[in-house]
């Protein structure tokens, strides 16, 4: 008997075998690959669906950018208040701005009468320098009110240290009258890195979501990308890119928050103070 014929033939049958295992190794990875981008792409959509969490548009998967920011808080001194013409009146403690004629907002056409508000510089001390907020707004109820906050390169500062509240009463139907504003300013806002990419809208949103943040059956109101206060140190305070995410569900609305610069969340932290 030829051993060594047979030996070969063998060694040719074994080769084949691991060429042919390779081959379909290499296509079942391949197609797992593929497998694992699609549900990656459509993971955290199916989910939502499933579970029945309600939302509007898409997520945005694109990377935005943003600063850590650092600002002072403003105290409204005496000339400033000088500036007003006489049309306002302004409390230097709380930032409460009384007009002294009727100013008058229109539910269809709001945001431009917002904005005509907000750079008017005989009633406000710092026009130009405040932007609609809608997502903060609301005129059901009660007592109706408008949100404008200040911005850093157009991205919100969506803090009680940068935003000024308007109180509106209604006049008629769609028409309301501003009974007073409150408001906060900051000074000297600087940037104390360079630009850097943040997470997506998606990324924050899966976060919240495999964190047990967006209940079965709840409603996604609205996300933002905004700056929010961190830290106070001394004088100075200290505002990093956040997503804030408004979710409604069984026990009301609230407001989760994810760092949208290490992909924390942040919803429950408080404010760390450090003095000099």
């Amino acid at each position: 008997m030829d051993f060594r014929k047979i030996e070969h033939i063998f060694l040719i049958a074994f080769l084949g075998l691991n060429i042919f295992l390779l081959t379909i190794f290499t296509q079942n990875l391949a197609e797992a690959s593929n497998i694992g981008t699609s549900e990656e792409k459509d993971a955290i959509e199916t989910r939502l669906a499933k579970d029945k969490i309600e939302y509007e548009d898409e997520l945005a998967d694109t990377i935005p950018q943003g600063y850590y920011l650092s600002a002072e808080e403003t105290v409204l001194t005496t000339s400033e208040r000088s500036t007003l013409n006489g049309n306002s009146t302004v409390s230097p403690t709380n930032g409460t701005l009384l007009l002294t004629e009727d100013y008058l907002i229109n539910s269809k056409t709001q945001e431009a009468d917002v904005a005509s508000l907000l750079s008017d510089s005989k009633l406000l001390p710092y026009p130009h320098e405040y932007q609609y907020l809608a997502v903060g707004s609301s005129l059901a109820g009660n007592a109706p009110y408008i949100m404008a906050t200040l911005t850093y390169e157009d991205l919100p500062i969506f803090d009680a240290t940068a935003q000024m509240k308007i109180y509106l009463a209604n006049v008629s139907g769609d028409v309301y009258r501003v009974d007073k504003l409150q408001y906060s300013h900051l000074d000297n806002i600087t940037n104390l890195r360079e630009k850097q990419d943040l997470i997506s809208e998606k990324a924050a949103i899966t976060t919240l979501y495999y964190n047990s943040k967006l209940p079965a059956g709840s409603t996604i109101n609205w996300r933002m990308l905004a700056y929010g206060r961190t830290l106070k140190v001394g004088e100075k305070n200290v505002y990093v890119p956040i997503w804030f995410v408004s979710v409604t569900g069984d026990d009301g609305e609230h407001i989760e928050e994810v760092n949208a610069v290490n992909n924390n969340i942040i919803t429950s932290n408080t404010i760390t103070t450090v003095e000099n």
